[in-house]
């Protein structure tokens, strides 16, 4: 069990993401409130020519029974795959979720030239109470490429 509560700051922290489970196998994140500045859950697989390096794929995760708040002006997703996901993300599955305040619930940030691949993502029983940018988020074409990659192929 995580908990990560209860802050509300006049300002938004940024980049105080929850749990990122990263090249990860087997993980199970249930039973928890996240109250973040960004992302709650983001789950990952390393990020541009590192994750290809090392190529591991973040698979079998279970995210169950998760309630998510963000705190105030926070754009960011409740429930996130990427960005940084280079090496993939397969078998993931979010459910019996509670999102009461999130930029959106669910958002899968993908760049094509980050490489990697989404497969088998589920959502189920999943209850969005407040959201900016809505439930379901694909964003395609995330700008952000890794500077420490520089030199190397992307």
């Amino acid at each position: 069990t995580i908990l990560i509560d209860p802050w509300a700051p006049l300002v938004r922290p940024t980049n105080t993401d929850g749990v990122n489970p990263d090249s990860s196998r087997h993980v199970l994140i249930e039973d928890s409130y996240l109250q973040t500045g960004d992302d709650a859950i983001a789950v990952k697989s390393g990020w541009d020519c590192f994750g290809r390096d090392l190529a591991v794929a973040s698979e079998n995760i279970t995210i169950r029974r998760v309630t998510v708040r963000q705190t105030r002006g926070c754009n960011a997703a409740a429930f996130t795959i990427g960005s940084e996901m280079s090496g993939g993300v397969q078998d993931v599955t979010i459910e019996d979720c509670q999102v009461l305040n999130a930029g959106v619930a669910v958002e899968i940030k993908v760049g094509s030239s980050r490489g990697g691949f989404v497969r088998r993502i589920q959502v189920r029983k999943l209850e969005v109470l407040a959201t900016a940018r809505g439930a379901l988020v694909v964003m395609a074409s995330y700008p952000e490429n890794n500077p420490f990659c520089r030199g190397k192929a992307q």
